[in-house]
């Protein structure tokens, strides 16, 4: 198995977008988002308190959120219960390449990613 160098990585820049159904909303917190465009922007940070997706990328070496003038993430629910959890950010993945016979060569790099949700 060969280690990994600058040379055997892949940087890429995604967005997750992941949404689930959380269940029937109480009836204020329905009326509010209905007057906001039918859904409600909550506080990243506490995001975690109602839905935390996991997201496993194989082979990761490092993931940067991104940002313009503030983090490129957001959190939201509609009024229809349904919540969504959005994050852009600079993923960098490990891809094991063999330069020997460069460049007469052909690379493959699989981008694994599982996510669950609790």
């Amino acid at each position: 198995m060969s280690q990994l160098t600058n040379s055997n990585y892949i940087r890429l820049i995604l967005t997750f977008n992941q949404t689930k159904n959380s269940g029937d909303l109480e009836e204020d917190e329905n009326e509010m988002m209905q007057e906001a465009n039918n859904y409600a922007n909550l506080d990243f940070n506490r995001a975690h308190e109602l839905w935390h997706p996991d997201l496993y990328i194989e082979k990761l070496i490092n993931f940067e959120v991104l940002s313009v003038l503030e983090p490129l993430k957001a959190f939201k629910i509609y009024a229809t219960g349904e919540v969504e959890y959005t994050v852009t950010a600079r993923v960098t993945i490990g891809c094991g390449m063999i330069f020997t016979r460069f460049p007469m060569d052909t690379q493959n790099c699989d981008f694994v990613v599982r996510i669950t949700d609790h």
